[in-house]
């Protein structure tokens, strides 16, 4: 049975040295749904990187939302205090010494204050190439990842996609090329997490 308690999920890991994944594994291309799904992410950063990594990272998250029906707006300050369903999302300089070595990010999953952690640190380590717009995509997907434990209200992963558990260098290259994106299952999940979520929201000239 699940409980309402917060969950804390430690995801996108990079497994350096796993078996190669097949093409299927890694690139799933949804039809496009439309939807009138709007969410704000509240971005707080600590990291140090430079501005094009993370304008690359926000339009990597747009463009994997949005290919599942989901608009997706970034404000680049702290959750309003009186909003407990605001999604912050936090771009850390460092991982927790308590996580494991190869752990790109965390999630906390629970209705009231979500968050989604990225750990730069963590990123570099697992790929660190020349090219500034390519590791902002990496980020984007580490972003998207963690955003999809919020979203799905699910701590679990899935077998392939954006959600998948273990990110090997294979799943690089096909994220590189935008084409890894979220499997059909999770993009419902994150339909219907948003759909109750709107109807416990204040319609437009309630009081």
């Amino acid at each position: 049975m699940r409980t309402r308690a917060l969950i804390l999920s430690f995801t996108a890991t990079a497994c350096l040295l796993g078996w190669p994944a097949s093409a299927k594994d890694v690139a799933y291309h949804i039809q496009t749904v439309r939807s009138d799904f709007q969410i704000t992410i509240y971005v707080a950063h600590s990291c140090h990187t430079p501005v094009i990594v993370g304008r690359v990272a926000e339009e990597m998250v747009f463009q994997l939302f949005e290919r599942i029906g989901v608009s997706v707006r970034f404000i680049h300050a702290q959750p309003p205090p009186a909003d407990s369903e605001a999604i912050a999302l936090r771009i850390m300089e460092h991982a927790p010494g308590s996580l494991g070595p190869h752990v790109l990010g965390s999630a906390w999953v629970a209705r009231e204050h979500p968050q989604a952690n990225v750990f730069c640190d963590r990123l570099m380590q697992f790929y660190c190439g020349p090219n500034l717009s390519e590791t902002g995509v990496l980020q984007g997907y580490a972003m998207a990842h963690e955003l999809g434990h919020v979203l799905r209200a699910d701590p679990g992963h899935s077998p392939a996609g954006v959600m998948r558990a273990c990110w090997k260098q294979t799943d690089v290259v096909m994220m590189l090329q935008r084409v890894v994106n979220f499997c059909r299952a999770d993009a419902e999940r994150i339909h219907e997490v948003l759909e109750q979520r709107r109807e416990r929201l204040p319609r437009t000239g309630e009081h």
